[in-house]
């Protein structure tokens, strides 16, 4: 039995166990799949990470808010967690093994969505997945890199790596990074802002921005979050948060089962995922 979970904080409608149970039972894989909420107790997720290697667990998703937080206590890391500098996966074994299944899961959207090279992308939110989506933007769009959070640390940080990885980005604040949306051709919300348990919209008035300009949200809890109600309102292509977490959970699959002879396979079917985990978000 391959023991799985996923560690973060309000995490209770995630619907990561309920895909990785129908994806072992469709390739007849043995694994079980837990949730551990971490809100409101008294331990590290170091220690975390600690107490389920000794418990026999093989394989962990990490989600808000530790993505960045793991990065600084584990040595093996992927080429693309050295990039992006946060970590969402973790394989575990003698040692832990990191991985960014958000940075691959973005990858995939780029292309399926056919997101065009050289464009300015706004990212709001700095954090984790903000780090995931920057990155994959300017790896493999050569797009200008637009920032902006309300801890304006994290944009500086993140700047910073960006810069290191040679993409083009500049910060905002809350007094310019609205005035700027009329140049703007993708717009990612990655803040936890519209999520079921913060909900609200991180631009408020979105019908100035740039004709033909799509939309992104990582949010998926619910799947039609405020900024992507907005947009579609207006007639904006709106991307939802679930095309993230279905490919960066194949990623994962593939990751901790080691059957990646089935990727092809299961990405022909990530639409089919896509539309029905639609409905249950």
């Amino acid at each position: 039995m391959l023991k799985l979970g996923l560690v973060g904080q309000h995490i209770k409608k995630s619907l990561t166990r309920t895909f990785f149970q129908e994806l072992s039972e469709v390739y007849n894989i043995e694994l079980s799949y837990d949730l551990f909420d971490l809100f409101n107790q008294n331990i590290s997720i170091e220690e975390k990470l600690k107490e389920l290697s000794d418990k026999g667990y093989k394989g962990l998703n990490i989600t808000y808010p530790y993505k960045e937080e793991i990065f600084q206590f584990i040595n093996s890391k992927s080429e693309e967690v050295k990039l992006v500098q946060s970590i969402n996966t973790v394989m575990i074994d003698n040692s832990i093994s990191a991985y960014n299944t958000d940075y691959l899961g973005f990858r995939h959207i780029l292309k399926t969505n056919k997101i065009q090279n050289n464009i300015n992308v706004l990212i709001i939110g700095s954090g984790g997945v903000g780090r995931s989506v920057a990155n994959a933007c300017g790896q493999e769009l050569n797009a200008n890199i637009y920032l902006y959070d309300i801890n304006l640390l994290k944009s500086e940080k993140l700047h910073h790596v960006l810069k290191e990885n040679k993409i083009k980005s500049e910060v905002l604040n809350e007094n310019n990074y609205i005035s700027l949306l009329n140049k703007i051709d993708l717009i990612c919300n990655c803040s936890s802002l519209g999520h079921y348990q913060n909900p609200g919209n991180p631009l408020g008035e979105i019908k100035d921005c740039k004709e033909n300009a799509i939309f992104f949200d990582a949010v998926y809890t619910p799947s039609n979050t405020e900024f992507l109600s907005q947009a579609k309102k207006y007639g904006f292509k709106t991307i939802g948060g679930l095309e993230l977490f279905i490919y960066q959970g194949i990623e994962s699959f593939l990751i901790f089962t080691k059957r990646n002879e089935l990727r092809e396979k299961l990405m022909s079917s990530s639409k089919q995922f896509i539309s029905k985990y639609q409905n249950l978000s």
